[in-house]
């Protein structure tokens, strides 16, 4: 074994334990011979170069959840998968996934030994004629304030809110859809125009029994929103509008038929490139794991109809139409919808709040969910 091996299996130990395994130094008290050859075997293993840090703790959960009575060793490792990035959501679909091979007694184990958060409740949705999926978060005591509905922006789904929906206080209901052609709605009849979309978040207002509800829209969700205030300004108490347009852009129709010619994986990194800083990039942090798997896995066909009707937004003329408290809401370093192309939606709604969000860029949810909270709970 070359010698430089044991130090750099130490510094990969210390990046995914924190430091030494704990159950190396217990050993060594009672069986040091067999804590050095245990050693010897994580040397090798860990310090070899071919596995990423995810892709490994991914791979030793899998191993330890399906052996089963490994309660202590997925205590360990979750919290080194925590350390390298991996968020519990995805820790969550492991043992979904591996559900189907070991059987529920090992998988339900797991969820036990692992101590992953809550998530909110999901359920589907009729909605007109397809299905969504919902995450629909109860208020917890009674409830005082209208209920939160989140748009997602084009190419992700519900989760693009997650880290959002984390932070907000447990007192207020918060629901987040699928938009058609995204998500678990992907197989919807295409959004000729965002009045359908719309349309659909009407639907399901009346479906979940919300007469109105304070309205938060990302990019395309956020044009969805402006549109949804203008079609049914009685369903809307509030209103905010996060890195949105509400003018046709040429862009749009390029980047369907970029989409529909050269197939997703083209769109990966000049999409990533608009909604992230490099260093987040770098970093490849669960929100940017999450959003390329998104861009990669949507079909061109629902990428292009929704570009599209992003394309034909019609709102610029009416938002002075728009009279419920509103704020719209810029990243300072957001390439995509820069902020003096936000700040005129701000000057046309009356009474509008203009607010610039430090070091965000396009994905203010996934990048700075601490400040979009907060300005959510206000």
């Amino acid at each position: 074994m070359p010698a430089d091996v044991p130090a750099r299996a130490a510094r990969e130990m210390a990046a995914l334990l924190g430091g030494r395994a704990e159950a190396l130094d217990a050993l060594e008290r009672v069986a040091p011979r067999t804590a050095d050859a245990l050693a010897a075997g994580f040397a090798d293993v860990l310090g070899e170069s071919g596995l990423g840090r995810p892709e490994r703790e991914i791979a030793t959960l899998a191993a330890l959840i399906a052996l089963g009575d490994t309660g202590p060793q997925l205590a360990v490792h979750t919290a080194a998968a925590r350390n390298v990035g991996i968020d519990d959501s995805e820790l969550a679909l492991l043992v979904h996934h591996l559900q189907a091979y070991v059987g529920f007694p090992r998988a339900l184990q797991a969820v036990g030994a692992m101590g992953l958060r809550q998530v909110p409740p999901e359920h589907d949705v009729a909605v007109g004629a397809h299905t969504t999926r919902v995450v629909d978060r109860p208020a917890e005591g009674a409830e005082e304030r209208e209920p939160l509905v989140l748009l997602h922006a084009l190419g992700v789904d519900r989760r693009v809110w997650s880290p959002v929906i984390d932070r907000l206080p447990a007192d207020r209901r918060v629901i987040a859809l699928d938009l058609r052609g995204h998500g678990r709605a992907a197989d919807a009849p295409a959004a000729r125009t965002l009045h359908d979309h719309a349309d659909d978040t009407a639907a399901l207002l009346d479906r979940l029994e919300v007469p109105a509800a304070h309205v938060v829209g990302l990019s395309l969700g956020g044009a969805i929103a402006q549109t949804f205030a203008l079609d049914h300004p009685d369903r809307v108490s509030r209103l905010d509008l996060v890195a949105t347009v509400a003018d046709p852009q040429d862009a749009f129709e390029r980047r369907a038929r970029n989409g529909e010619a050269d197939g997703m994986s083209a769109q990966v990194v000049p999409t990533l490139t608009r909604w992230f800083t490099p260093e987040a990039l770098a970093a490849n942090g669960w929100p940017v794991r999450y959003a390329r798997d998104q861009i990669a896995r949507a079909a061109p066909a629902d990428w292009a109809a929704n570009l599209r009707a992003l394309a034909k937004v019609d709102t610029r003329a009416r938002l002075s139409e728009i009279t419920v408290p509103t704020r719209v809401i810029a990243g300072e370093l957001d390439t995509s919808t820069p902020l003096e192309q936000v700040r005129t939606i701000a000057e046309d709604i009356p009474g509008a709040e203009f607010i610039v969000i430090p070091g965000a860029t396009h994905m203010v949810s996934l990048q700075t969910p601490d400040e979009l909270a907060d300005l959510l709970c206000r």
